[in-house]
């Protein structure tokens, strides 16, 4: 019998930003190269283009509910991200929160992770969705075609 072997790593975050306003949704579904008309609980990995087309950055977008979105991503930037968003708000209403300081992220992958979690959590998220809430989310992560998870929460409940 083969030894399961799960692997972690902690990281930070390179964005975690909160969108909110009554025109969020719709602001971020003109902007966003994927579908953000799923439910509350969903997650959805895309791009942000510039006018050509060009790749920006890119995201896992969460929909907490209707009006408030959190957008997380590895390796782009808060900044580059916000900016992008910002020049396109024009008479929207909608708030852009840099919270990326506040969050840390662990990346769980390898032979057995999804039972391990099951273990501790009682569950993995479906394929599209996210668990938890404003103390930390679990979603399905990009880093291996592998079964893997990222979870991404306030620094100090992740490191307890």
């Amino acid at each position: 019998m083969q030894n399961e072997t799960t692997r972690f790593q902690f990281y930070r975050p390179s964005a975690v930003l909160r969108v909110t306003g009554d025109d969020a949704f719709t602001f971020l579904q003109g902007q966003f190269t994927n579908e953000l008309r799923q439910v509350a609980d969903s997650v959805v990995y895309g791009l942000w283009l510039n006018q050509k087309g060009r790749v920006l950055s890119d995201s896992q977008t969460l929909r907490l509910q209707g009006k408030e979105f959190v957008l997380v991503s590895t390796f782009s930037s808060a900044a580059g991200i916000q900016k992008r968003l910002e020049d396109y708000v024009v008479s929207d209403d909608v708030a852009l929160t840099d919270e990326t300081a506040a969050f840390a992220g662990l990346a769980i992958w390898g032979s057995g992770c999804g039972e391990r979690l099951r273990g501790l959590l009682g569950g993995v998220p479906e394929s599209g969705k996210f668990l938890g809430d404003e103390k930390g989310w679990i979603f399905a992560g990009r880093r291996s075609s592998a079964e893997n998870y990222e979870i991404v929460g306030p620094e100090s409940r992740l490191v307890e």
